[in-house]
Order: structure tokens, then C-alpha cells, then sequence
């Protein structure tokens, strides 16, 4: 998948139709003054398609085609737009709503609009009220490939995700009150199709939504939804166009031949797959890059080994903060010149500001191994 999760980025879900290709798909006749409904695919296990209204990019009204599962609106088959009883029934509606809470269903990945996974610098809390069989597996082949993703055992956090059991479908119902909610249908559910769920909590959408999806696959009219196959040119995309993507619907999702490669071959997309695939990996590692913070060590050695105090500020005249002991890994978030201290490094002005579990507080280089005398992280 090519999307990033950003502000900008979630809130132009809306143009769904600003690139579609009439020669390829012809959609059904309507009206001059009908809207244009944006169904997406749809999954003929959730039951019937029902039309409403939810906010644009501009904060206009967007008519949407969606199928109820759990009490969920959920679009292209597998995304939540939140609560079903929030679709508005008409565009006032959708207007009246958006002077309301400002948490009504927008068209866009998180009804947040916020990069919340950015703001933990890839730290994810799971909770597993649920607990498949492959969940474990998918979460640390993410890991391994996306060294700037952690996902962390549930402890309380605010923004987290949730897995719940499904009732036999598999979706992502979208982030609110903190909790981003993903429902699995089967303990024994892909490895592949945990991963894609995951995805969309990521941030990432479908790939064949992407503008130039129709230079590299044939989408077949065999919908009655007109809006099932329209694509969007606002969102960002990340690389190229990528058929083996963990995102990439298969050409028979949910029972039918949606489309086929542009030789007529059908598209695997995630199907069986058991890793990201490259472009995942090359996209996703630029969303989540990771830390920045250097690494290093508190010394025990030359007779010092701590415990040594902890500052506000980079100088003996900040207040202190709290203490730590010798031969403790730490990591470095940035680094600032300012009363000389001697240990046994040396003497220097030099210090370090503390990330991780020491987030905030200040030490004297004169007591951190980092291999060099000199600066190793950015300035503060």
C-alpha cells in the first residue's frame, strides 16, 4: 500500500471519482443531478448496501454505499467510517453533524485525522481481547521488516489497538476514544489477512484505490454499484503501483472477478503471501522510520559506576532530576553545550539529552560512553 497516514493525507479520502476511467468501467446510468455514490467493494456476506452521507475533504456532503457489520458502516468491503448510527441519512444531516462533537464519520482512514502511531514514534500498544492463532506471527514479521514499528503489550495506554473477534468477518473498524479496532472472524485467520488489517491501522489503504491503479489492472463492470471501482488522486502515494502488496485486494475477494492484470491473468494480491512485500517495506519504513536516538552507555569503570544525577536542564545549575546507575544503556535524543564536567571520559561541556525510560532528563557527557568525544546526535 502507498499511503501515508498523515493529516493532509486523511482528509481527501473524499475525491474518490476524480480519476476513474469510463472506457474501463461504465458505470450504470443515473440522473443528471443524482449524486455519485462512492460503494467501494462489496462483500455480499454483509448484507445490503445501504446509501448515506458522511463529510468530504472540504467539509461538503459525500454520498457513500455501505454494508453494516456489528453495528460498524463499514467501505470497501473492510474499513470502518465508525458507527452505522452516525452515517448521516441526508447532506443537512451531514452538515448538522459537522457543527456538532467534530467526531462524526468522515471519508477518510481515522475519524481522528491524526498521525497517532507518528506521535508514539511507532510504539503500539495491542490489547488482544481477541487472540487468533497467526496474530502473534503477524505482528513480529511486521516487526522484523519494520524495525521502526514496536508493537507492546496493552497496559492502559490511551491510543491503542484493540482486537475483537469478528462473528466470521475480518475488517478494520476505524479509531475512536483512543482505541483503534480491528475484528478477526477465525482463530485460525491468515497470517497474510492480519497483516492487512493491520495495515489500514497503520494507515494504509487499498492499493487499487491508487490514481494510476488503471495502468496496471482491468477492472471488469460486474457490480451494480456504479461507485465500486472509483479511485482517488488526492491521497499521497508512496512508490509505485505494487501488485504484490499486503493491501492489494485479490482479483476474487469477497467471491467475484473484480479485475485481472492488464495481460487478463487474475491478481494474487495478499493472498498467501507471509512477509511484506518490498515496496510495503520501502512505504512503510518511511512512515515509521523509528528513532532517531543514539545509543550509549552509563560508565563503570575508572573507579565511577554511579550513580550519577540527572538534570532538567544541560548544566549543574538545573535542578536534579532524579539518578541513575553505571553500566546502564541509555539512548540520546539530542545534545547541548553547557557547564564542563569532569569524569571518567574526560572533561567536557557536552550533554545528553535522555529518551526512552530516562525521556527528559539530562546527563554530562563526561559519564556516557558513545564511542566519541565529540557530538552524536543532533542539537537541541
Amino acid at each position: 500500500m502507498r499511503f501515508l497516514r498523515s493529516a493532509a493525507a486523511l482528509a481527501t479520502f473524499a475525491a474518490l471519482t476524480a480519476c476513474q476511467d469510463d472506457a474501463i468501467v461504465a458505470p450504470t446510468a443515473a440522473p443528471d443531478d443524482a449524486p455519485v455514490v462512492a460503494t467501494g467493494i462489496t462483500d455480499p456476506a454483509k448484507g445490503p448496501v445501504l446509501t448515506g452521507y458522511v463529510l468530504g475533504a472540504d467539509g461538503s456532503p459525500t454520498a457513500i454505499g455501505y454494508q453494516v457489520v456489528n453495528g460498524h458502516a463499514i467501505w470497501d468491503g473492510d474499513i470502518g467510517l465508525g458507527p452505522a448510527d452516525r452515517i448521516a441519512s441526508t447532506p443537512e444531516e451531514a452538515l448538522r453533524q459537522r457543527d456538532g462533537d467534530g467526531l462524526r464519520p468522515r471519508l477518510s482512514l481515522h475519524s481522528t485525522g491524526a498521525s497517532l502511531w507518528s506521535d508514539t514514534k511507532g510504539v503500539i500498544p495491542v490489547r488482544r481481547v481477541y487472540n487468533p492463532n497467526n496474530l502473534t506471527s503477524a505482528l513480529s514479521q511486521i516487526e522484523s521488516q519494520v524495525p521502526g514499528i514496536d508493537f507492546v503489550d496493552y497496559n492502559g495506554q490511551y491510543h491503542h489497538i484493540v482486537v475483537y473477534y469478528g462473528s466470521g468477518s475480518n475488517y478494520y473498524g476505524g479509531c475512536y476514544n483512543g482505541a483503534c479496532e480491528i475484528y478477526i472472524g477465525r482463530s485460525d485467520a491468515s497470517k497474510a489477512l492480519i497483516m492487512h488489517e493491520f495495515g489500514h491501522a497503520l494507515g494504509f489503504q487499498h492499493e487499487v484505490r491508487r490514481c494510476d491503479r488503471n495502468n496496471y489492472i482491468r477492472m471488469l463492470d460486474t457490480n451494480p454499484y456504479p461507485g465500486e471501482f472509483a479511485i482517488t488522486c488526492s491521497w499521497t502515494q508512496m512508490g509505485g503501483y505494487d501488485m504484490t502488496s499486503i493491501m492489494h485486494y485479490n482479483s476474487r475477494e469477497f467471491g467475484r472477478l473484480h479485475f485481472t492484470d492488464w495481460n487478463g491473468y487474475e491478481v494474487q494480491g495478499y493472498w498467501g503471501r507471509t512477509t511484506l512485500s518490498s515496496g510495503d517495506v520501502s512505504a512503510w519504513r518511511t512512515l515509521y522510520p523509528g528513532s532517531s536516538e543514539v545509543p550509549g552507555t552509563t560508565a563503570c569503570t575508572g573507579g565511577y559506576c554511579g550513580p550519577y544525577n540527572l538534570r532538567a536542564g544541560p548544566g549543574t545549575g538545573y535542578a536534579i532530576t532524579g539518578s541513575i546507575g553505571g553500566g546502564v544503556s541509555v539512548s540520546i535524543v539530542c545534545q547541548a553545550y553547557g557547564t564542563s564536567h569532569t569524569g571518567p571520559w574526560g572533561t567536557t561541556s557536552l550533554w545528553n539529552k535522555l529518551g526512552g525510560a530516562y525521556a527528559g532528563h539530562w546527563i554530562s557527557d563526561a559519564y556516557v560512553y558513545t564511542g566519541s568525544n565529540g557530538m552524536v546526535a543532533p542539537a537541541c
